[in-house]
């Protein structure tokens, strides 16, 4: 059985700035909303955490556009690279 690796996924609190993501030794930069949801989703590892959750405690509305939530994680994982991929979309059924 082939073994692979996953990216080594960092967050690092700088005196200097904002909290900055490390991939692989490799600065990802974040925006506010990015970093957001990323934490939030990290907060629930393996987890699954609904659209209305995300909304609600990274825009502070569950009635904002979920569209807006779609195109930040988008971006997220594009930034993230191969780690991306453990963001995960579950379908409701």
């Amino acid at each position: 059985m082939r073994r692979t690796s996953r990216p080594a996924l960092f967050v690092t609190a700088p005196v200097d700035g904002p909290p900055a993501v490390v991939i692989d030794g490799v600065v990802a930069r974040l925006t506010d909303r990015e970093r957001a949801v990323l934490a939030r989703l990290a907060r629930q590892p393996g987890g699954t955490v609904s659209r209305a959750a995300l909304l609600r405690d990274v825009w502070g509305a569950p009635d904002t556009d979920p569209h807006a939530l779609e195109t930040v994680v988008r971006r997220l994982r594009a930034k993230l690279g191969p780690a991306g991929d453990a963001v995960e979309t579950a379908v409701r059924r």
